[in-house]
């Protein structure tokens, strides 16, 4: 990695936020046994004792202590317990240049061994007794505390891979910036390209190369993480929601969501219990 891209890595994460939703320890038994859940945040699990078990991205993972687990956010999840089990669980969001998921560019393991049991429930302790506090020292120390957690996960990334990663977030900075300012109006694919100075099927064509999307299904996508976050946080009605994130129709915005999430909205709504316990 040159000096130029090594500046380029530590301006993006340097200016990484991290919000944090909920920090508990609680004991699960058979009752933790959830399907098809579609969460608009990231979620940390650490043991103590016992077992579960998770299914996502095509895998299944056996929760263990001795272990740190990383899952994703907008992902189907099935979450299952045979038997009781202690854990420290976080739910968060991680965000690069005003709301960007920085997990949707760096793609950090699933789950990592921990190397000092010790130190991490240390840390989980202090976070769990900081968090709900409102002293400046305390939020920056939660803050910190939750830095040296996330980071955890991508120990595994090659400086390679971050690099390239960073480098194209970098290049396409102002159209990113755009999209987060702007996804719930109608934004064209020549409006975004002219941004770069680039011509509109190139940039489509380069954008997807990077990102693994086309720039048009990145903003409707940016749409219904939104809709989600509306529909667990507020008491707005789906028709509203629909108008918030950018459809008159609400008929179609039903149809998006659903493709994008599993469920229709008003299910996804009837979730909330779970999905943020």
């Amino acid at each position: 990695m040159d000096i130029i891209q090594v500046f380029a890595v530590k301006e993006i994460l340097s200016n990484l936020k991290i919000w944090i939703h909920k920090v508990d320890y609680t004991v699960c038994g058979k009752s933790w046994n959830f399907r098809n859940i579609n969460s608009p945040f990231a979620r940390f699990y650490y043991l103590e004792y016992g077992e579960g078990e998770v299914e996502h991205s095509g895998k299944v993972f056996k929760l263990r202590p001795g272990y740190a687990y990383f899952l994703p956010s907008r992902e189907p999840l099935h979450l299952s317990c045979s038997s009781e089990h202690g854990q420290y669980y976080i739910h968060f969001n991680a965000e690069i240049l005003n709301g960007i998921d920085i997990f949707q560019f760096l793609h950090p393991a699933h789950q990592v061994k921990v190397k000092d049991n010790e130190y991490i429930k240390k840390l989980l302790k202090n976070l769990l007794e900081k968090y709900y506090k409102t002293e400046t020292s305390d939020i920056l120390e939660s803050q910190g505390i939750m830095r040296i957690l996330v980071s955890l996960f991508f120990s595994e990334i090659t400086e390679t891979q971050s690099s390239q990663k960073i480098a194209a977030v970098v290049r396409f900075k102002k159209a990113l910036h755009y999209i987060e300012e702007h996804f719930t109006e109608d934004i064209t694919l020549t409006q975004l390209a002219d941004l770069m100075h680039l011509q509109p099927t190139y940039f489509s064509n380069l954008f997807c190369s990077y990102f693994s999307i086309p720039p048009m299904q990145y903003i409707t996508r940016k749409r219904i993480e939104k809709a989600q976050n509306l529909l667990i946080s507020s008491e707005y009605s789906v028709n509203e929601i629909a108008a918030r994130t950018g459809y008159e129709d609400v008929f179609y915005f039903s149809r998006l969501f659903r493709k994008y999430s599993g469920s229709s909205p008003k299910h996804y709504r009837k979730q909330k219990l779970y999905l943020v316990n």
